[in-house]
């Protein structure tokens, strides 16, 4: 459940301090619901209380991706109010996957340290029929591994999570744990080409890219 998010930040705030780290932000929702409804964290406020408990700054987050029949006016304006930046799914649909791609990379390129959260219904139920918060809109599963390795080439990553997969609700074949999977080994492919010196977030070795001819 997306509810972890929130130990995310607790965990990263006592690893580096509060307001000292980014936060990347991939999912259908915003997660910025003020309502408890009986609970201190809940899967649809984990980023109002991270904000609420100052553990990150409302400038250093940045989500993606978000559909579904909200968010309503008030938590646009709640994202507006704390300075963060956001690409719903309608920017993604008008301009394109590689363009929005881009933007996100140029909105979190300088932040030190960055922890991503991923919640798999941002992208289309098609590939990911393992959720619980299923959506007939969004990115491919290769387009969210695209994005998770050039975000691992970019940036210096402490710490992420892929949340919100369900087993019980998966294919027989487990389609949506396979996604999962690679989209974590997309992200270490782009982590581990850091490390060699690879810069360029759209990397793409030449043997992958051109036979030769």
């Amino acid at each position: 459940s997306h509810d972890n998010m929130y130990g995310l930040f607790l965990a990263a705030a006592d690893q580096y301090g509060k307001g000292n780290f980014g936060v990347l932000h991939f999912d259908s929702h915003m997660d910025n619901v003020q309502a408890g409804y009986g609970f201190f964290v809940h899967n649809a406020n984990g980023i109002y209380m991270g904000q609420k408990m100052g553990l990150f700054k409302g400038e250093d987050l940045v989500q993606v991706g978000m559909t579904s029949l909200g968010p309503d006016q008030a938590l646009v304006d709640y994202a507006k109010a704390q300075g963060s930046r956001w690409h719903f799914q309608a920017e993604i649909e008008r301009d394109g996957w590689v363009t929005v791609m881009k933007r996100v990379l140029e909105d979190v390129k300088d932040i030190e340290n960055l922890v991503v959260t991923l919640d798999i219904d941002i992208m289309d139920q098609v590939y990911v029929p393992g959720t619980g918060g299923r959506e007939p809109d969004g990115p491919s599963a290769s387009e969210m591994m695209r994005l998770m390795r050039a975000v691992g080439i970019q940036n210096n990553i402490v710490a992420i999570e892929i949340s919100e997969y369900a087993p019980m609700l998966d294919s027989r074949s487990n389609q949506t744990a396979t996604v999962v999977r690679q989209l974590m080994m997309h992200t270490i492919y782009g982590m581990a080409a850091k490390r060699r010196g690879i810069t360029d977030p759209f990397y793409c070795h030449p043997d992958m890219c051109d036979d030769g001819r």
